[in-house]
């Protein structure tokens, strides 16, 4: 129960921020403990940046497409891409590219230095190949700060 309602609460608050930002031009926000999130270019999609035990995800709200659990999907974040695992939810889709020291799904330090200094990271793959890319490339302006933050209550 605490799970669902904190659950509910963290997608209310993103998609408040979502609401507030308008244009998709935003910078990374932190929204709650263990949380940044930034929309996409255009469309109603957010990536966060979200504490999952000891490790560090990235979570996709507002967006789907289908996938088999552990499916790879491609994440560019400049010109440099990963192969990112893909995992489904509650309501959101999860992607991780490494495993904590704590046996927790995380994004290995290579990623999190390339989102922390990027200027925007992309989704792709044929999964989300029938998706407007603009609605899945999100700016990385204020990412290094937001994420620094989060990672702080990652435990």
């Amino acid at each position: 129960m605490r799970l669902r309602l904190a659950t509910l609460t963290i997608a209310l608050a993103i998609m408040a921020f979502v609401t507030l930002a308008g244009t998709g031009q935003a910078a990374w926000r932190v929204v709650g403990p263990g949380m940044a999130v930034a929309e996409a270019r255009s469309g109603n999609a957010s990536m966060a940046a979200e504490c999952l035990g000891d490790g560090l995800v990235l979570g996709v709200y507002e967006k789907t497409w289908q996938f088999d659990h552990e499916a790879p999907l491609t994440l560019t974040v400049d010109k440099q891409s990963f192969t990112m695992r893909q995992y489904g939810s509650g309501d959101r889709i999860i992607l991780s590219d490494a495993d904590s020291k704590g046996g927790n799904l995380d994004i290995s330090a290579t990623l999190r230095a390339a989102l922390k200094s990027g200027k925007e990271a992309r989704l792709e793959g044929p999964v989300v190949g029938h998706i407007e890319p603009r609605e899945i490339t999100f700016g990385l302006l204020g990412s290094e700060k937001a994420i620094r933050t989060v990672e702080r209550f990652c435990k």
